[in-house]
């Protein structure tokens, strides 16, 4: 968790280099420092230094100078060497204060750009690029069109396409292993829309306005339900006999919609025989007509 006012503290970080006469240091991981920040050196002579980080170069570069304030880091700090277990560390401390003219003069890019900076960075202060590219994960199923992977260089073989449309992927492990990936067939997936209207229902009478049900050897995938009427009315969405949705309308508002997709899922899952059905009823003293329609994708 980030503290408003303070740097956390940072753990005893192994110098992988000696330290230089003129402040430079050379660690695994810089993550951590910062400018302005006070760090402990230590060695295994027992030797102890208090310094100041003045410029965090890179993820292994710091330079370190004696003082608090100012840039100069031209200080000897030869004398923590990796042969004597150097490391360098910082307690929690309050963050440096950067006078408001620093702050504007460290987010203002000037000429060619003249704007104020905004853009994302990481933990070192590098901006993403083609080099430096921002860490994505994904935990999921994707679904894309075709795709053309090309390799830097002609003899590149990372992917082979056979003339079968079959693909040779290389995997390398104790030994290169090829992996033959077959193009399957396409799916054969239609959108279906079932439609009807109901006329003249009475009060307190339950009634169906449309089904569909999912022909063999087909799976289908339920994406949405519309329904509409004259009267204000309950609609409810049923699959065998379930009631798994219901909507009412008002005056004002004589259509309604049923949604069943979602960021992870586009609808509901439906096998051969299921049965999709809308009833509506009405409480209002007149006859009214109804209509809805079944949206769903039919999958072979």
């Amino acid at each position: 968790m980030a503290n408003e006012r303070q740097w956390d503290a940072v753990p005893p970080v192994l110098l992988t280099a000696n330290g230089t006469t003129e402040g430079v240091l050379q660690v695994a991981d810089t993550i951590g420092f910062y400018f302005g920040q006070q760090a402990l050196l230590q060695n295994d002579t027992p030797s102890q230094l208090t310094v100041y980080i003045k410029r965090v170069v890179s993820s292994t570069i710091l330079w370190v100078g004696a003082a608090k304030s100012g840039l100069d880091h031209n200080l000897d700090v030869s004398a923590f060497t990796t042969t004597t277990n150097s490391t360098i560390s910082a307690a929690m401390q309050n963050k440096s204060t950067v006078p408001m003219e620093g702050r504007l003069l460290g987010t203002y890019e000037t000429d060619p750009v003249n704007a104020w900076r905004v853009k994302s960075v990481d933990p070192y202060g590098n901006p993403y690029t083609e080099t430096n590219p921002l860490p994505v994960a994904i935990d999921g199923t994707i679904s894309i069109s075709n795709v053309h992977i090309l390799g830097p260089s002609p003899s590149d073989n990372e992917l082979n396409v056979n003339a079968d449309g079959s693909i040779n992927v290389d995997i390398v492990n104790s030994s290169p292993i090829d992996v033959n990936v077959v193009n399957s067939a396409p799916s054969n997936k239609s959108v279906v829309n079932t439609y009807n209207e109901v006329n003249s229902v009475a009060m307190n009478s339950l009634t169906t306005i449309v089904t569909y049900t999912v022909p063999p050897s087909f799976t289908a995938i339920l994406e949405r339900v519309s329904v509409a009427g004259e009267n204000i009315a309950v609609f409810q969405v049923l699959i065998n006999g379930t009631v798994i949705d219901t909507r009412r309308t008002f005056f004002g508002n004589l259509n309604e919609y049923f949604e069943f997709d979602s960021p992870d899922a586009f609808g509901t899952s439906l096998n051969t025989g299921d049965v999709v059905k809308v009833t509506v009823i009405h409480y209002r003293p007149f006859l009214a007509s109804f209509e809805s329609r079944i949206q769903v994708t039919q999958v072979a």
